[in-house]
């Protein structure tokens, strides 16, 4: 996906997941339009989705939701799922890691599940177990 407008001035591409391109695909085919995304004028595509986004949470019972959020969203679950902080930095496009931290939150379970990693390699219990420093006899 190429991102020619962007926040810094600079263009850049933005590869889709498979999966992604798929439900876009499965959206054209049911348009009637060129656009994916069609707007109010026929031939044109959407221009602005504040309004459409703005109904959206509403009907699905969330109350004071920013478009912007959604990029929090991604940035914290891409974290919690194990994605690195700097690939998260390149596919937000931040100039900074500084602000992809901020942008990416754990959950208290994600920061728990990182412990027990540890904790299952230091006292040998769980999926770490075979291997793990617990295991190891004094020399």
């Amino acid at each position: 996906m190429v991102l020619p407008n962007t926040k810094s001035g600079r263009g850049r591409n933005n590869p889709l997941p498979v999966e992604v391109a798929d439900e876009l695909k499965k959206l054209k085919a049911r348009s009637r339009s060129e656009w994916v995304f069609p707007g109010n004028e026929v031939g044109k595509p959407i221009c602005n989705i504040t309004k459409a986004f703005k109904r959206t949470p509403k009907r699905a019972g969330l109350d004071d939701m920013r478009i912007h959020d959604l990029r929090h969203t991604y940035a914290s679950n891409s974290a919690m799922f194990g994605v690195s902080l700097y690939q998260i930095q390149v596919i937000l496009g931040h100039s900074s890691p500084k602000m992809t931290e901020r942008y990416a939150h754990f959950s208290d379970d994600a920061l728990r599940r990182g412990q027990s990693v540890v904790a299952n390699a230091v006292f040998g219990t769980g999926s770490a177990a075979s291997g793990g420093i617990g295991d190891r006899q004094p020399s």
